[in-house]
């Protein structure tokens, strides 16, 4: 009986919460081993640390602009807007979608 794989495995967490030592461990381990131990089989990795960094680099700009700050409210801080949360997950659903699509930008 072959070894039945997850089609999507959803790292889902708070900030410092193991996430990307997860991730690590999974592009790190033989692939065989992943399969058989932990049901994963050929993974895509999708992060939103690039889009966290780009908010947080629109905030840094608009205070040297003008001191306001649109997502947080300093750079130790989470969102000013809890929606923002939501907004990550959107645009990780997008990228998902373009790439099991094969959409290219």
């Amino acid at each position: 009986m072959a070894n039945k794989v997850f089609d999507v495995v959803l790292l889902f967490a708070l900030p410092a919460s193991g996430k990307s030592e997860v991730r690590n461990f999974m592009a790190n381990i033989e692939p065989e081993r992943l399969q058989n131990e932990f049901h994963i089989g050929e993974n895509l990795q999708l992060d939103d640390f690039p889009y966290v960094h780009f908010m947080r680099c629109i905030d840094n700009e608009l205070e040297k602009i003008n001191g306001g700050r649109l997502f947080y409210p300093s750079n130790e801080e989470p969102f000013i807007n809890d929606y923002d949360w939501g907004t990550l997950v959107q645009l990780l659903n997008e990228d998902y979608y373009d790439l099991t699509n094969r959409n290219e930008i």
